[in-house]
């Protein structure tokens, strides 16, 4: 205890605010979608556990893709005039994602949005089993026009799912790759520009399990939109770290989260076999927490995340999941985290990504 004292002396911390953002991933395909049941059963697990009731679930309406329209069946049908690419699925799978999110909306979760974009857009991968990568190189769409295409399609279905406006929203991208930063994933040096102009007003993919696509800068921090590969990197994005300098977090720029974890798996509540929790080491995640996360205004901000609904893992047995917020060893790590803070006085707080933006929002704007 006197260990986490003195990090707390030393860091001046006041306040621990922990959110956990979730890659909330619903399979594609009506043979192996998640039953609402599942979600049901999510939502009230979560239920049971302060850290796991407010969680930000960053997810997506999974959308099957073909060359032009070689589908057999589908009830909703979406294509970019002139574009070689058709996105379908079926009412079925829609009617299961609409009720899923309102349940979730609900019961408290914040719902972002998620994309996985690297099976329809150009990149180095080799991999072509359904023909789309060799149609890309003939179509007169490009990558970045069927993203936007996508995203529109994807805030419209939200929109109509959640009756909410999703006028400010934010994003993880799939595999890290964010602007480019994995030219094996994504190639569009103008993602955050898209991404901007359609209301999103910042990224929480990092720190990732790819190092090479975090940032330099190990703290949140604002960039204004640019067109150029990993331009969140670059000085010609002109970035401003939150806590050094303010007025920051404005309609014109960008938020990228970032923090101080060398090793993402301090953050990462997966394991991708029991016996690494068995191993999981719950009061050194802990002292990194408070050691490494991101500090200002006396407030400690921790981010987790998941990947709750990867059904090879966590969904064997439907009715008693083993998805990472539950888990006996995450239980008893955030118990440990409210004993410290009750031990030394510490306000915890769980909350959202919407409110840990707005609570710095309220500090960029009120400090001089």
């Amino acid at each position: 205890m006197r260990d986490f004292q003195k990090i707390i002396n030393e860091r001046q911390i006041k306040k621990v605010v922990h959110f956990h953002t979730d890659h909330f991933e619903p399979n594609t395909t009506e043979a192996s979608i998640h039953q609402l049941s599942e979600i049901e059963t999510f939502s009230r697990l979560c239920q049971q556990y302060p850290h796991a009731k407010k969680s930000s679930l960053f997810t997506t309406f999974n959308m099957h893709r073909c060359v032009n329209e070689k589908f057999k069946k589908a009830d909703y049908v979406y294509k970019l005039p002139n574009d070689v690419i058709t996105f379908y699925n079926s009412l079925k799978y829609f009617s299961f994602l609409d009720n899923s999110l309102q349940l979730l909306h609900a019961n408290g979760h914040d719902i972002q949005i998620h994309i996985h974009h690297e099976h329809w857009t150009k990149n180095l991968q080799k991999i072509d089993n359904d023909g789309i990568k060799l149609a890309l190189l003939n179509s007169p769409v490009t990558d970045s026009q069927r993203l936007e295409f996508y995203l529109k399609m994807q805030l419209t279905f939200f929109r109509k799912a959640l009756n909410l406006p999703f006028n400010e929203w934010y994003f993880i991208h799939g595999c890290w790759a964010l602007n480019a930063s994995d030219l094996n994933i994504c190639t569009l040096s103008d993602e955050i520009q898209i991404l901007h102009r359609n209301g999103c007003r910042g990224d929480f993919t990092f720190p990732s399990s790819r190092a090479h696509c975090n940032p330099f800068i190990t703290s949140p921090y604002t960039v204004k939109p640019y067109n150029h590969i990993v331009s969140y990197k670059l000085d010609i994005a002109e970035p401003k770290i939150i806590g050094q300098d303010t007025n920051i977090i404005t309609p014109d720029r960008f938020l990228i989260w970032n923090n101080n974890h060398e090793d993402y798996t301090v953050i990462c509540l997966d394991r991708l076999w029991q016996s690494a929790y068995d191993n999981w080491p719950i009061d050194k995640t802990v002292y990194f927490w408070f050691l490494k996360s991101f500090v200002v205004n006396n407030t400690l901000f921790i981010k987790t995340f998941s990947h709750s609904l990867m059904t090879e893992l966590y969904w064997k047995d439907l009715k008693n999941p083993t998805f990472p917020l539950i888990h006996p060893k995450v239980i008893q790590t955030f118990q440990k985290l409210e004993e410290i803070c009750n031990n030394l006085k510490i306000e915890l707080q769980y909350a959202t990504t919407t409110e840990v933006v707005n609570q710095l929002k309220n500090y960029d704007n009120t400090t001089k």
